[in-house]
């Protein structure tokens, strides 16, 4: 016999967020990163902008633009 003003507490599941997208391979990344290299005329110094770059184009919201990488 249950007693009023009494319940049973049943914890939701933890929902674990999970990426949208998954993380591109770094090679991708890296063939990506040279292609913008490459167009910045191929300077010296600071690898770290074209990387960034393709990182974040390849794991926008807006899906990864369909580029041709050579």
């Amino acid at each position: 016999m249950k007693r009023k003003g009494t319940h049973s507490f049943h914890p939701s599941p933890i929902a674990i967020p999970q990426p949208e997208h998954p993380q591109p391979a770094a090679r991708d990344i890296a063939a990506l990163a040279y292609r913008f290299w490459q167009e910045r005329g191929c300077p010296e110094g600071s690898p770290e902008i074209d990387w960034l770059r393709a990182e974040r184009q390849l794991t926008s919201p807006r899906g990864p633009a369909r580029l041709m990488v050579a």
